[in-house]
């Protein structure tokens, strides 16, 4: 304490800290004038150890220094959950899109271009309700079950997968039930990739139904989340055409005399609408927006 004195030879010290008003010691020769200040100031300062005088919180700035952290914690908190739960789910869509893509590409350079799997050329038939599970089981088991190696594949219902709720669009509406028998696939992260048939042209003077593409569910939890279309499922495509490729979903026409895919040219506005009431095309808006889920995307 006496080198301590020394020190301060009757210097008027400030010593401060964060949330605590400037504590000011006076220090003369006399040791009083310290206990008198130390007394001031509801003893803001208490000793160490070894005897030496060092700054201290007392419990009300502990406590507004808690509540102050606190309420940062509970704006900031929600936000950044959320920014994380995005990222996790662009990073598993962007892995099941290339394992998916590459699939296709290892199964046409062994079998050639899809429009030779005998798939454009029964396209063409009207489509007939009792062969539509045995062809895309045989689809799944010829074109894709020998190129996801290390997969687990099943041809049965969602709930055989552990699901307990249906698969719903963006909007709460049921899009599938729990029994309805399809194949699927689960790749080594937890996706689930399940196949079926939806979509349709009509191009005959009857309103005939021409089957013209296989369509892909993208589970990225699989029946761990919220199961619901934009949010953990996202919808892919494969169209019988001569310049088909892997696309997430999309409208499209389809020439029968060319057997040529074309796109329709939705804008982004429209492709946001159908992502937010339905939820099919969540996956291609992430795609055309760089692979992000804009502020305005309806996470």
């Amino acid at each position: 304490m006496n080198k301590l004195f020394k020190k301060a030879k009757r210097k008027e010290y400030n010593v401060g800290w964060a949330f605590s008003p400037t504590l000011k010691y006076c220090w003369g020769r006399n040791p009083n004038h310290l206990q008198k200040a130390i007394s001031s100031t509801s003893r803001k300062a208490t000793r160490d150890v070894k005897g030496d005088l060092v700054p201290a919180f007392t419990l009300a700035e502990v406590l507004i220094t808690l509540g102050v952290i606190g309420v940062v914690a509970a704006l900031t908190l929600p936000t950044l959950i959320q920014n994380y739960q995005k990222h996790v789910a662009i990073n598993r869509l962007k892995h099941a899109y290339s394992v998916l893509s590459n699939t296709f590409l290892r199964a046409e350079a062994d079998y050639g271009p899809i429009t030779q799997w005998g798939l454009a050329d029964s396209a063409w038939k009207e489509y007939e309700t009792n062969n539509v599970l045995s062809d895309i089981q045989l689809f799944a088991e010829k074109y894709m079950r020998p190129y996801l190696i290390g997969t687990e594949y099943k041809f049965c219902t969602i709930k055989d997968w552990g699901y307990k709720t249906p698969m719903k669009r963006m909007n709460g509406s049921i899009y599938s039930s729990l029994t309805g028998r399809l194949p699927g696939f689960r790749l080594n992260n937890g996706t689930i990739v399940f196949m079926n048939v939806t979509n349709f042209t009509t191009t005959g003077p009857n309103g005939e139904k021409y089957l013209a593409e296989y369509d892909f569910y993208i589970d990225i939890d699989g029946p761990n989340g919220q199961n619901t279309f934009g949010k953990d499922i996202y919808a892919a495509m494969l169209p019988f055409a001569n310049n088909t490729r892997f696309l997430f979903k999309q409208t499209f026409k389809l020439n029968k005399g060319e057997n040529i895919m074309r796109l329709d040219n939705y804008t982004r506005e429209q492709t946001l609408g159908n992502c937010k009431t339905y939820g099919s095309m969540c996956g291609t808006l992430i795609q055309q927006d760089g692979w992000q889920m804009k502020e305005d995307y309806p996470w």
